[in-house]
């Protein structure tokens, strides 16, 4: 394989403002995973007129609102290629009369899983896979978490402005989300699960083109499609999710950050899998229901919920 030798490549931080005073393009494409991927779109966002193509959920979670206020501002044409936001708003490409939106979740490998049944399994990282997308292993514990499907609820309520928002638990990942309209009508948008689609559907600016090797739905098979609304009392990353609504964004700042942390300590053996979403849940009872208005102030709350992970994990029933 031949190399550009004219590829550049920008590995630190520091590079940021010199990567983007030399590369002032008409498209930009961010698919940095995690909170690492938000200093990337805080400022794209300020160049004008530019078409953004934002696979990172992590800058709407945690500046929602003011992000999309720049976005405006400067007239960015934004598209979520997340397949879920994607999905949606394909749906509603020639129609906005949106009653709620359905936004599709397999479940995870765990979901049949009880809460009792998921503290009495010992899940090791070797055992985290999805059933259906091949993907990085962090994006896969956060699936099996549910915790993505809680940043992609918020997510949708940003992008899409309504809290009217279900989750349905669709096991086989091929409707990636859909809307019911005012009338009662819904539209899915279903496809194999692979980005190629989303990803094109963005770069051409919500025009359709060929897609070549592109593996399509096979109806000669017996396709089996099942749906059913999520249990929220039973998925907390759900609770948290619809909880962010009526909260300032120091809530769902912490649920970024705390997870970062909890999914590191898990695949280094020092917490167990259901910790992960337990010790949020306790951390999130100390959120001090703040605005957080910039990459310094989420530093300095990452390092409360850093203390605050240290002594719950520090309790006796966490051993």
């Amino acid at each position: 394989m031949s190399i550009n030798p004219n590829l550049q490549v920008y590995t630190e931080k520091d590079n940021l403002d010199n990567f983007f005073n030399k590369n002032k393009k008409n498209i930009f494409i961010n698919a940095v995973s995690g909170v690492a991927g938000i200093p990337f779109s805080l400022k794209i966002v300020n160049f004008k007129k530019v078409q953004f193509l934002l696979a990172n959920k992590e800058t709407i979670v945690a500046f929602g609102k003011k992000f999309l206020q720049t976005v405006n501002k400067n007239k960015v044409n934004l598209i979520s290629i997340d397949s879920e936001h994607n999905a949606i708003l394909q749906a509603t490409e020639t129609n906005n009369a949106i009653e709620k939106i359905l936004l599709t979740a397999s479940g995870g490998k765990f979901n049949n899983f009880t809460r009792q049944e998921l503290k009495n399994t010992d899940i090791k990282l070797e055992n985290i896979s999805h059933p259906n997308w091949d993907m990085g292993i962090d994006i896969t514990i956060d699936s099996n978490t549910m915790i993505n499907k809680c940043f992609e609820v918020i997510e949708a309520y940003h992008l899409f402005n309504t809290k009217n928002i279900e989750v349905l638990i669709h096991p086989q990942s091929i409707i990636h989300s859909g809307v019911m309209f005012v009338d009662g009508t819904i539209k899915f948008i279903a496809s194999t699960p692979d980005m190629k689609s989303p990803i094109n559907y963005g770069l051409f600016n919500k025009k359709r083109f060929y897609l070549k090797n592109h593996k399509i739905l096979n109806f000669d098979s017996n396709l089996k499609l099942d749906l059913q609304k999520a249990d929220i009392n039973k998925i907390f990353p759900l609770k948290w999710a619809y909880s962010s609504f009526e909260k300032n964004n120091s809530f769902a700042v912490t649920i970024l950050l705390a997870n970062e942390m909890l999914r590191k300590l898990f695949k280094a053996n020092k917490v167990k899998f259901y910790q992960i979403v337990d010790v949020i849940d306790e951390v999130l009872i100390m959120d001090k229901n703040i605005v957080i208005k910039n990459e310094a102030e989420l530093l300095n709350l990452k390092n409360d919920i850093k203390d605050n992970i240290a002594k719950i994990l520090a309790k006796n029933r966490y051993q």
